[in-house]
């Protein structure tokens, strides 16, 4: 009989197995920067309850995660980047696709996908639509595309059923923001393929998913091999892995100062949005109202200037300006960035006197403003 291992050595190689459809980036994550956010949008989606955030952690099991990419969609921040696909591979089969169904953008989920119904090289399947994000749709809408076409199965039956309120949301924001951009072009959700990307050949799709499968599957056992022989290794010589200190995963420098990182969506959503200003056909809204950005206002009255808010900032979109008030050089300003905020409401959460508000709608002239806004508060105190 084979040597078939322990339990434990089969459950490790069996997470050496898995998607592996989601990086995690400790730093970006509100609830691991301050154990008191309020933010659990991933534990609260994910239809596997893959997700477990702990006390300064946030952890995915990969056994558990079924890859429909919703955590990464609905993270404001960044944290949670879906791998499988990556949103630049899904850029550019999205690209492709589209030229082949001759400027119409169509997307289907893989339950729709496996029926076998539409030409595989005129549209992008992805697990789940709840993987597909405005940034993304709003991209497609601003380089010339006519038609952008959401396509799924019936989401009640689905084991991604649980996502079914938040691809319900984004096709209906999308559609708000682009016509608060001018835009002509809407974004439908149906349960059908468009009639011309339809194929009588089934054995093209079923031949081109074969491959794409064999081929996912003969890299997951590369990578699952070198993985599980790098640590037997490791194991055999004495080494364990370094526990890195709660310091070490914020990256907080030796002044007490955390890291901060924009969302990559961030910037390419502001150019999106530009471009589709541009081409505008309608009117342009004033102001913008979506997840993707805010504003932040701090009532004087009741903030203390402690900065708590700057510090565990995520992305940077609040920082201590150098200006002074010419009435009180002993007050000062934070400069807020709207262009930087995601909306985490981490500022909120991380102030004492609840002096900070958060605001989804947000003024295109301070969205696209190269300056910074500038809010007073007072002299520092000590009161707590």
């Amino acid at each position: 009989m084979a040597n078939v291992g322990s339990v434990q050595e089969i459950y490790r190689f069996a997470q050496d197995m898995g998607t592996k459809a989601v990086g995690v980036v400790p730093d970006r994550c509100v609830a691991v920067r301050n154990r008191h956010s309020s933010c659990r949008k991933c534990v609260s989606l994910c239809p596997a309850d893959a997700i477990t955030l702990g006390i300064n952690s946030i952890k995915i099991n990969s056994l558990s995660c079924v890859a429909c990419g919703a955590c990464s969609t609905v993270c404001p921040t960044g944290a949670l980047l879906s791998l499988d696909p990556t949103d630049d591979e899904l850029r550019r089969n999205v690209a492709s696709a589209t030229i082949n169904a001759k400027r119409t953008c169509v997307i289907a989920c893989a339950r729709m996908a496996a029926k076998h119904l539409a030409d595989p090289e005129s549209f992008t399947a992805v697990p789940c639509l709840s993987r597909i994000d405005e940034g993304l749709l709003l991209d497609v809408a601003s380089r010339g595309i006519t038609e952008i076409v959401l396509v799924d199965g019936n989401c009640k039956t689905c084991k991604h059923h649980k996502n079914d309120p938040l691809i319900s949301y984004i096709h209906e924001s999308v559609n708000d923001i682009l016509a608060s951009m001018g835009s002509e072009i809407t974004v439908s959700r149906v349960s059908e393929f468009p009639e011309k990307i339809l194929t009588d050949d089934v054995r093209k799709g079923v031949g081109s998913d074969r491959r794409r499968v064999f081929a996912d599957t003969k890299d997951s056992v590369k990578v699952a091999a070198l993985t599980a022989g790098k640590r037997s290794f490791n194991e055999a010589l004495g080494i364990k892995k370094k526990e890195e200190s709660l310091r070490d995963v914020l990256k907080i420098d030796s002044d007490g100062n955390f890291s901060h990182s924009q969302p990559a969506r961030q910037v390419v959503l502001l150019d999106t949005l530009d471009a589709l200003t541009q081409k505008a056909t309608k009117p342009v809204s004033d102001s913008l109202d979506s997840r993707f950005f805010a504003m932040v206002t701090i009532d004087k009255n009741l903030c203390n200037n402690c900065g708590m808010c700057l510090n565990f900032c995520p992305t940077g979109a609040l920082t201590r300006s150098k200006k002074k008030p010419m009435s009180n050089p002993n007050a000062g300003y934070f400069e807020f960035w709207p262009s930087k905020c995601v909306g985490c409401d981490m500022c909120v959460d991380a102030c004492f006197h609840k002096a900070i508000e958060v605001n989804g709608v947000v003024p295109l002239s301070k969205l696209f403003s190269f300056e910074p806004q500038y809010l007073y508060v007072p002299a520092q105190s000590s009161k707590k």
